[in-house]
Order: structure tokens, then sequence, then C-alpha cells
């Protein structure tokens, strides 16, 4: 299956203040609850300045997003994709768009566990 059969799209994460008492951020408390991290999709955002993608899960209907943060793109440990244990996950990234990226280790979501590979999606 190819990555762009899944409606793939880059990522930046911005910690914002939304004003809106009550709601920690997501990952963390910087003593104001008003602060909320956001993310941002969009077509225009190239690979360059990236810093994550998010797809449809491959394996579920109704589809849900897998979103996976990109190593080395000024993410803070809250933002984008957290490991299973606790912590950021980060992939490194190879490619000149969504046609043919591919990242590295294998995505295991849970539900799904693969490799994009040169813009194609596979399954363990």
């Amino acid at each position: 299956m190819k990555l762009a059969d899944l409606a793939p799209a880059f990522c930046l994460w911005q910690d914002v203040y939304r004003g809106y008492p009550g709601i920690k951020p997501a990952g963390g408390d910087w003593g104001d609850p008003a602060w909320r991290t956001s993310v941002w999709m969009d077509a225009r955002i190239t690979l360059e300045e990236a810093q994550g993608v998010a797809f449809e899960c491959p394996a579920c209907e109704p589809r849900h997003l897998v979103v996976v943060g990109f190593a080395g793109r000024g993410l803070a440990d809250h933002q984008a994709s957290q490991a299973r244990g606790g912590g950021p996950s980060r992939w490194s990234v190879a490619g000149a768009g969504l046609g043919d990226l591919t990242l590295a280790p294998s995505i295991d979501c849970g539900c799904w566990h693969g490799w994009i590979r040169n813009g194609e999606v596979t399954t363990a």
C-alpha cells in the first residue's frame, strides 16, 4: 500500500496559550493550565520543515491517525509521539517528500506494526 493512500500530512507542533483554565498541557505542567500543545497538519508543510508525519492507520476501520515525530527536528519531549514506557519516540527520516518517505525504525502503534519505506507501507 502506498503512504499516499492513507491521507498523510507533515506536521508541526507548538505549545500555545489557549486561555482555558483547568486544562493541563499535553505531557507537561508549567504551572499555568492554559498552556496546551497544538499540532498543525497541512499539505503546505515540506519535509525539510516538518517535525513529523500523520497518516491513517493501515490496520483499523474506522481509521484513526498514527502520528510520529522526527528525530533532530526541535521537538520538546512532550510533543509528538510517545513511547509506551514513557518519554518521546522519534524516527530518522529520508526522502524528498511523502511520495518517497522512509522512516526508521519500524512503527508499532499497538494495532499496526510495520514500516514506511520509499513511500510504501508494509506490515511486519
